[in-house]
């Protein structure tokens, strides 16, 4: 069916190139005329055409899904029914899927970055009552500038009521990704999403799923089963806060994941946050234990101490009495003159003794 169609008109399409074959449908590009546009049509196997109740089912469902207005969930146009054909038109987006980017080890703030977004649109349709049921790389497009659009929102319930789906598997989710509840075929809900977005988050950031086996069953019995591997066991370089963000939103019982898609992904940035503010700012460097930690100052210019005060003898500033006589002899004159003289001798030892102080004082 996936080559007959190309240059066929589906309502007010015109088909030109086949994208992606899955087990339930099929993925075109299309060209709409009246907008002059390109656009994406999914066009369902016949058999479901065929079965009232999912033509029914469906035609809700897309209604539903159309009302979600959300920058990162790809809008529905349109939808439809053509003979045997069922159809639903969404935007076109050529430059690829989350799948192409796995296999290697995505840097984490390119992984904050589309987990953010991603659980933004799932907390967005959970609000409304709308479950994705099948959360994976291969349904997270790429757009521009690491912007990303969540497609096939409620395409899994469609199918997965269906009284004629034949193929395993066909709208239980994807083995590699799918919550437990899911796998057993119990009642899901927003919890189931956050189950699998937690793993395709696993992938993101270790280079590998979860779980691997050779066949289906294998991998969906594991993670029913086995206990999540923590990342770091694969990936080594991950902080430490990763492994307990991982095993939360894998926890085998609903009541022990995240409440919500933005609660998952708050915890994510936040343990690589950690992380950098460890790497990026540096602490102090510790003392060393045996040296005593040696204090830093700017010298600042110290005023030196006062010298000690010295003592000047008395005699220094008068060396003998002064006695003034009666002048009886002739000589008493010049003994006057000799003490005034010896007293302006002790006065100018005096001075230079205060004069040198000063000096001592100012310093060199």
């Amino acid at each position: 069916m996936s080559g007959d169609l190309i240059g066929k008109t589906l309502g007010e399409y015109r088909i030109v190139e086949h994208i992606a074959r899955g087990a339930t449908a099929n993925v075109y590009k299309a060209y709409q005329p009246k907008l002059n546009r390109n656009v994406a049509i999914k066009v369902l196997s016949p058999l479901y055409a065929k079965e009232e109740d999912f033509r029914e089912r469906f035609a809700r469902e897309a209604k539903a899904i159309a009302q979600l207005d959300h920058p990162n969930i790809v809008p529905v146009y349109d939808f439809d029914r053509q003979g045997d054909l069922v159809y639903i038109v969404v935007q076109y987006v050529d430059t690829g899927s989350l799948a192409d980017l796995m296999g290697e080890r995505m840097p984490l703030d390119l992984a904050v970055k589309i987990l953010d977004q991603v659980a933004s649109a799932l907390s967005h349709a959970h609000s409304r009552g709308i479950i994705h049921r099948d959360v994976k790389p291969a349904n997270i497009l790429l757009g521009q500038e690491d912007w990303v659009l969540l497609a096939d929102f409620g395409l899994a319930k469609m199918l997965e009521e269906s009284a004629t789906i034949t193929q395993p598997g066909s709208g239980m989710g994807t083995p590699a990704y799918i919550a437990p509840e899911q796998a057993t075929g119990e009642s899901v809900d927003a919890r189931s999403d956050i189950y699998s977005l937690a793993a395709t988050l696993f992938q993101m950031i270790t280079g590998r799923v979860p779980f691997e086996g050779e066949t289906v069953m294998t991998v969906t019995l594991k993670h029913i089963n086995e206990p999540v591997p923590p990342p770091r066991k694969v990936n080594p370089d991950l902080p430490p806060g990763v492994d307990e963000v991982i095993l939360k939103g894998m926890a085998k019982s609903p009541e022990d994941r995240y409440s919500s898609a933005d609660e998952l992904a708050a915890a994510f940035r936040g343990a690589v946050r950690r992380a950098d503010s460890k790497v990026t700012v540096s602490k102090p460097a510790a003392a060393d234990p045996l040296r005593p930690a040696r204090r830093v100052e700017r010298e600042t210019p110290r005023t030196p101490p006062l010298p000690a005060p010295v003592p000047v003898p008395i005699e220094t500033i008068w060396p003998q009495p002064l006695v003034v006589r009666s002048p009886r002899r002739r000589g008493s004159s010049r003994g006057l003159l000799a003490a005034v003289a010896g007293s302006l001798l002790g006065a100018a030892l005096v001075l230079w003794g205060l004069v040198a102080g000063v000096e001592a004082l100012a310093g060199p």
